[in-house]
């Protein structure tokens, strides 16, 4: 389990991620803001997707019908 301290330096660096893409932003270089949550997320979505296509795994570990 993670310390106190730990928990507090990564929310302090997420936000400070989250500061610099609003900046971005800001000056033109992103055309929406995003944050670090909404980059996870839409990493395990893509993920996720790849895991479900029936191309992606190899036939004997997908279940029978």
């Amino acid at each position: 389990m993670p310390s106190q301290l730990e928990v507090d330096s990564s929310v302090s660096l997420i936000s400070q991620i989250n500061g610099l893409f609003n900046r971005c932003f800001k000056y033109g270089y992103y055309l929406k803001v995003n944050t670090v949550e909404d980059l996870i997320e839409s990493a395990n979505y893509k993920l996720f997707k790849k895991f479900t296509k029936s191309t992606a795994l190899p036939p004997p570990l997908l279940p029978s019908i």
